[in-house]
C-alpha cells in the first residue's frame, strides 16, 4: 500500500505491471491464505481513502474501454485465491469443494456490489461527433476563477444515449476528458450510474455474436451522426462505437477472465450466484441483443456457446493455450 500512497497510481508509468503485482498479492495463491487481506483491503483499507483503492477506481474510469484491468483485480480481490486456468494452480491448491469461509462471503458480496453500481462510464469520442449541424456532443465552454477546483475540459451529449448494458445516458450529461492529445479522438468519463454486471453480458453477448455471424463493428459514428435528426432521437452505441480495446491475436484471453471474473465471485456460493443472475435480468436487454423478437440468452446460455464454439475450433487442430484455458473456465 505505500507506493500508492506515496505516487499517485495515474502517474505510475506502467500500470498494467502495477495491476499484476497487485493480482499477484492478493489474487495468486490458496485461498486461506489470500482471503484474510483481501477481507482487510475491503472492510478497511477501501474505506480509508482514495489513495488506497485507486488502482481499482483507475481501472474502472476505463472500464469498458480497456475491460482486462477492472476484471482481472476485482477477481483477484473475491479471497478466491488460484482458478484453474492460472498457471501457477496445482490440484493440490485448488481445494474444491472446501466450502465458504467468511472472508471469502464478505469478499464475494463486496466485489459483486462495487460491479454493482458502476458510477462512470468511459467512451471514445471522434471529434467530428461534436461539430456540425448534427453533432451529437458539444464541449463546454471552461470556467475560471470558480470555487471549485478546474477538472479540465467537459463535454454533454445532446441526445440521449443507449450504451452497452443497456442503460440509458441521458440528455446533458456531464463528462469528463480524461484523455486528448488534440488528435482526432479524445477519451470522456461520463457521470452515469450503470450495472458493471451488464457490461460483462454485454461483453460476453458481443463475442459470440462476432463468432457466430462475423460481422463487422456497425453503428457507426457516420451512420447515427446522418442517418437520424430530431435531439430526442436516443441513439444506440455498440461496444465497438465506445472504443473499447481489442487483441489483435483474439479476445480469448479477455473472454477467459471475464468467466472466471463471474465464477470466482460465485464459487460455493449459490445465494451470491442467485443475486447475479437476477441482476443480469434486471433492466434492459444488451444492446449486442438485435433479435428483438427473441429473448436474449442468459449467462448460462452465453457460456454454452462459447464453450461449442471453442472446442468446435479444437477438433481436428492443435488447441492454442488461450483456447485451452477459455475452454477450461466454460466447462468450470
Amino acid at each position: 500500500m505505500a507506493i500508492v500512497e506515496l505516487v499517485p497510481v495515474e502517474l505510475i508509468p506502467d500500470f498494467d505491471a502495477l495491476v499484476e503485482v497487485w493480482i499477484a498479492l492478493f489474487g495468486r495463491s490458496e485461498s486461506s491464505s489470500v482471503s484474510g487481506i483481501c477481507r482487510q483491503f475491503w472492510e478497511a483499507d477501501f474505506r480509508t481513502g482514495v489513495a488506497r483503492r485507486a488502482i481499482i477506481d483507475v481501472a474502472r474510469q476505463r472500464f469498458l474501454i480497456q475491460v482486462k484491468p477492472l476484471v482481472r483485480l476485482l477477481r483477484g480481490m473475491t479471497g478466491s485465491g488460484f482458478l484453474d486456468t492460472d498457471s501457477l494452480s496445482t490440484a493440490d491448491s485448488s481445494h474444491e469443494g472446501e466450502g465458504l469461509s467468511e472472508e471469502r462471503k464478505d469478499c464475494d458480496t463486496c466485489v459483486f456490489q462495487y460491479l454493482y453500481k458502476l458510477p462512470t462510464f468511459p467512451q471514445v469520442l471522434p471529434l467530428s461527433a461534436c461539430a456540425g449541424a448534427h453533432a451529437i456532443y458539444e464541449r463546454q465552454p471552461e470556467r475560471y476563477g470558480s470555487s471549485k477546483t478546474n477538472s479540465g475540459p467537459t463535454y454533454l451529449n445532446l441526445r440521449p444515449i443507449r450504451l452497452p448494458g443497456g442503460s440509458v445516458l441521458p440528455a446533458k450529461s456531464t463528462g469528463r476528458v480524461l484523455s486528448g492529445d488534440g488528435a482526432d479522438h479524445i477519451v470522456v468519463c461520463w457521470q452515469h450510474e450503470h450495472s458493471g454486471w451488464k457490461l460483462i453480458l454485454e461483453v460476453l453477448t458481443d463475442y459470440v455474436n462476432r463468432k457466430r455471424l462475423d460481422y463487422g463493428s456497425g453503428g457507426t459514428y457516420r451512420d447515427v451522426s446522418f442517418g437520424r435528426r430530431g435531439s430526442a432521437q436516443t441513439i444506440t452505441l455498440q461496444i465497438g462505437d465506445i472504443g473499447m480495446e481489442r487483441d489483435s491475436h483474439g479476445d480469448e484471453d479477455m473472454i477467459t477472465d471475464v468467466l472466471d471474473r463471474v465464477r470466482s465471485v460465485i464459487r460455493d456460493n449459490p445465494q451470491q450466484a442467485a443475486e447475479l443472475m437476477f441482476s443480469l435480468e434486471e433492466g434492459e436487454p444488451v444492446v449486442a441483443h438485435t433479435m428483438t423478437e427473441s429473448q436474449p440468452p442468459d449467462l448460462v446460455q452465453l457460456t454454452t456457446m462459447i464453450l461449442e464454439e471453442a472446442l468446435s475450433r479444437s477438433n481436428g487442430g492443435a488447441k492454442s493455450p488461450s483456447r485451452i484455458k477459455l475452454i477450461t473456465s466454460a466447462i468450470s
